[in-house]
Formats: structure tokens, C-alpha cells, sequence
């Protein structure tokens, strides 16, 4: 590590650390709780980095490609190449530092989930009670480790959480929440898609939105929706007259790819109801073969069981909830659990990806736990956490 690198280091990580503050203090988060976070999330960036120099990692190869590339706006992988390029090329920002930069979305985004786990959890659970369940849930190393890295996974966890906190209040959120979906489509396009398609049923279900904003919005998104599915069939190399057929077959086809390695198995084999579960709740303890492995299962663990306690209240709410981000979250989830389920056939990628919906899937269990208080314009200042 040179001189250089370690100056910027010095001077990003307290720089960062300053806005968290600001952030947490917007969000009525207590500010030991924001140095706690970002002391974890600060230390997940350098274990990956410290990993990937044993193992190898995606991350060091985006850095060795920003190197020499060009920016481009273009979606995918060559926008985040680009991006980096800006931190390598013309910042002269080191691999470690590069880590810092991208984890800071990473954090951003689970500060903004911690709000909506301490606005929605039940009003009846008692102050610790919530603030240990908050934190078994934000703590989750998972979360912090794939969020901390170069790469796509800290800016697209980063969306996920923004859109999240934008349904809170649409009314008054709803830019963020266009933001949050033009910086997906740069990043991953299919997701941006089921963001647009997940708002747009929820906010045509929902009375909370007067008819005519829940009009002139349904069209704005539904609109989106479809501008955006061509350039999402484009980026999945599939024609934009592409009927079922082909995009079954490009599905099935997924379906093949990466099956090799440890957390390999036969997607193709299985039907659906097992492909959902064996997508989102394994490993299981038993069927751990490292000590990675063994985390990601402890964490599904976690999930299983509380998953397994509100499921059908989170089926009944659905019926008769009218709140846009327990409607949004829903059909985000699904739409994302089926999707990245039905093509992916490795438990290491499928740990990796699944962090761009657990939060909203927190998001519902917690609404399920009990009533919700409806998060309000300003946060509810009896929600500072004081330790």
C-alpha cells in the first residue's frame, strides 16, 4: 500500500463517518449506534479486501479494469467499470480506498433500513426488546459484507433500501424514489424493472394516494415500465420481440450456469416451491462446508424461523393492507424471489444477490410482528435510540 493510498484512506474514512452522522441524525438515529455501524461496516470492506487477497474476488478485477477504461454510459457492468475508472484515473484512488468509497453506499443504505425497522416495528414491543431485534437484523454480516465492496452489489443493496424508504411516503418521496430506480437501470436493469412494475401495482391498489396522484403516478410508472423493458431484454442478449417461449427458454438456460464450485446444484432437477426455498433459506447448518458457508447459514437460519412464524400474516395483510411500502415490498419480493430463484443454481450467488430483497422482506415481517405506526413526514422524534 502506498503513501498515497493510505492519505486517502485517512481522509475518507472520518469524511465518511461525518455524513453518516448527518444522515443519522435526519433519520433520528442515535449517534453511537451510527458509529457502530459504520466501525462494522468499515471493517466487512477491509476483510474483504484482506479475503480477496487470498481467494481472489470480482472486486479486484473491476479495479484492475478501471484502470485503462473509458467512461461510458451504458448499463451493467460497464457503468460500474466506469465508474471506478473516475476513483482510479482521475482521483488516483487505491484498490482499499475504492473498497471505502463503494461500502459507503453500502452503509447509506443500511442506515436508511434501520429507520424503517424502527419506525415499523409494533408500537407495543419495548425499547430494548426492539433495539436487539433491529440490530440481530442490521448486524447480520451478510448485509455489511456484500454491500462493502467494488462492484455492483453496494450501489444496487443501496437502491433496493432507497426505493424502500421512498414507498414510506410517496407522496412527498417520490423523486428519491425515481432516483433510486435510474441508478438501478445503470446498474442492473431487470431489477429497475421489477421496482417501476412492483410501485406501479401498489400504488393502483392503494387508497392512501388521492385518485388523481395515484393516476398521473400509475401512468409515470407503468410508462416507465414499459420504456424500460426493451433495454432489460436487450441487456439479457434476448430479442425485444421476444414471445413466452424465448424468454422461457433463456430462463431454463440460466438455469445451467454456475453449477460448479461448492454452493453448486441441479436447479433444473427441482420444482418451483423447492427452487424458492433452497434459493432463500439454504444452506442449512448441516449442509455448511466452510466457515462462510457456515454464516450465510446461521443467517438463513435466522430467516427460516422468523419467516416461518408471519408468513400467513403477511398473506392476510396483503388482502386487507393498505400502506404502499407493505404493498411495494410484497411485490417486490416476489417478484424478485422468482426471478433470481428460477435461474440461479449456486447458494453462493444466490447469498450475494438475495441482500437486494431482504430488506424488504424485513421490512414485511416486522409489519406482521403487530401494528404498524405509519411512518410520518419527519420521523418520530421518540424514536432516538439513547445507549
Amino acid at each position: 500500500m502506498s503513501e498515497q493510498d493510505i492519505i486517502w484512506l485517512v481522509l475518507l474514512i472520518p469524511f465518511f463517518w461525518g455524513i453518516g452522522r448527518l444522515i443519522c441524525s435526519w433519520l433520528n438515529l442515535s449517534g453511537l449506534f451510527s458509529n457502530l455501524l459504520y466501525i462494522w461496516h468499515t471493517v466487512l470492506s477491509f476483510t474483504y479486501y484482506l479475503i480477496s487477497l487470498f481467494i481472489g474476488a470480482d472486486a479486484n478485477e473491476w479495479f484492475i479494469a478501471a484502470k485503462n477504461a473509458k467512461f461510458v454510459w451504458e448499463p451493467g457492468t460497464a457503468f460500474i467499470t466506469s465508474l471506478t475508472s473516475v476513483l482510479v484515473q482521475h482521483l488516483n484512488l487505491g484498490i482499499l480506498a475504492c473498497y471505502i468509497v463503494f461500502g459507503f453506499f453500502g452503509y447509506i443504505g443500511i442506515l436508511l433500513f434501520t429507520h424503517l425497522l424502527a419506525i415499523h416495528l409494533p408500537s407495543h414491543y419495548k425499547l430494548l426488546l426492539k433495539k436487539n431485534l433491529v440490530y440481530v437484523i442490521v448486524f447480520m454480516p451478510s448485509l455489511g459484507y456484500w454491500s462493502s465492496s467494488i462492484g455492483k452489489d453496494a450501489p444496487s443493496f443501496f437502491a433496493c433500501c432507497l426505493t424502500l424508504f421512498a414507498s414510506g411516503n410517496i407522496n412527498k418521496r417520490y423523486l428519491l424514489f425515481i432516483v433510486a430506480v435510474l441508478i438501478q437501470y445503470m446498474i442492473r436493469p431487470h431489477v429497475a424493472a421489477c421496482m417501476l412494475f412492483a410501485m406501479s401495482i401498489s400504488i393502483l391498489l392503494s387508497s392512501d394516494v388521492n385518485i388523481f396522484a395515484r393516476s398521473i403516478l400509475g401512468i409515470l410508472v407503468i410508462a416507465g415500465s414499459i420504456l424500460i423493458i426493451p433495454y432489460v431484454l436487450n441487456f439479457a442478449d434476448l430479442n425485444p420481440n421476444s414471445n413466452y417461449s424465448s424468454v422461457v427458454d433463456y430462463m431454463i438456460d440460466r438455469q445451467n450456469y454456475n453449477q460448479e464450485g461448492a454452493g453448486g446444484y441441479n436447479l433444473k432437477s427441482m420444482p418451483l416451491y423447492l427452487q424458492l426455498f433452497s434459493y432463500l433459506f439454504r444452506p442449512f447448518p448441516f449442509e455448511a462446508k466452510n466457515v462462510q458457508q457456515m454464516i450465510a447459514s446461521l443467517e438463513n437460519s435466522i430467516i427460516f424461523l422468523i419467516f416461518l412464524a408471519y408468513v400467513r400474516k403477511i398473506v392476510l395483510m396483503v388482502l386487507k393492507g393498505n400502506d404502499i411500502i407493505f404493498r411495494y415490498s410484497f411485490f417486490f419480493v416476489c417478484l424478485m424471489w422468482y426471478l433470481l430463484a428460477t435461474t440461479t443454481a449456486n447458494l453462493g450467488i444466490a447469498s450475494r444477490q438475495k441482500t437486494m430483497f431482504l430488506p424488504a422482506l424485513f421490512v414485511l415481517l416486522v409489519y406482521a410482528m403487530g401494528e404498524a405506526r405509519r411512518l410520518v413526514s419527519g420521523g418520530d422524534k421518540n424514536l432516538r435510540w439513547r445507549m
